[in-house]
C-alpha cells in the first residue's frame, strides 16, 4: 500500500540566525484545512530553536498575521500563542499542526534561534501536507 497523502518540500538547509527568516516561499492554502510542517533539525550550538506562521490575506502582503500552533509529536517543547520552541538541546524530527478553518488564503513559515551559538543550527529540511 502506497501512500496517498502529498508531502512537498518546503526548504532545505536553512541555517539558523538570530532574527526571524522566512523558511521557504508563501505557502497557498486555498481549500485547507490543516498544514502539516514536518521540520528536521540539527541543533549544532544552537538554543531555544523557534518556528512561527503567519498567515497573509494577500500575496507578498505587508501584514502577516501570527498563528498559534500545535505540536502533534514532541520530545519536549514550549508551545506559545505566536510560536513553537524546540527546548531540546538535541536534532529532532517534528511535525507541527497549522490549522486555518480554511479562512486563511496563505501562509508563511519563518524560524529563528534564540541564541545562535559558536556552530549554528540548521534546518535540515522542512515538508508540508494538507488537510481537506
Amino acid at each position: 500500500m502506497g501512500v496517498s497523502q502529498k508531502i512537498t518540500t518546503l526548504a532545505t538547509v536553512q541555517t539558523l540566525t538570530g532574527a526571524w527568516v522566512n523558511l521557504g516561499g508563501e505557502i497557498n492554502l486555498e481549500y485547507v484545512k490543516t498544514l502539516g510542517l514536518w521540520i528536521k533539525l540539527n541543533i549544532n550550538d544552537s538554543v531555544n530553536v523557534r518556528v512561527r506562521a503567519l498567515a497573509k490575506y494577500e500575496e507578498f502582503g505587508d501584514d502577516p498575521f501570527t498563528m498559534p500552533i500545535k505540536a502533534v509529536s514532541t520530545i519536549k517543547v514550549v508551545v506559545r500563542p505566536e510560536y513553537i520552541e524546540f527546548g531540546e538541546d538535541s536534532d529532532q524530527c517534528m511535525l507541527l499542526q497549522i490549522d486555518t478553518a480554511r479562512i486563511v488564503p496563505l501562509v508563511q513559515i519563518q524560524v529563528m534561534a534564540e541564541t545562535v551559538g559558536a556552530s549554528a543550527g540548521i534546518i535540515t529540511y522542512a515538508k508540508i501536507s494538507s488537510g481537506r
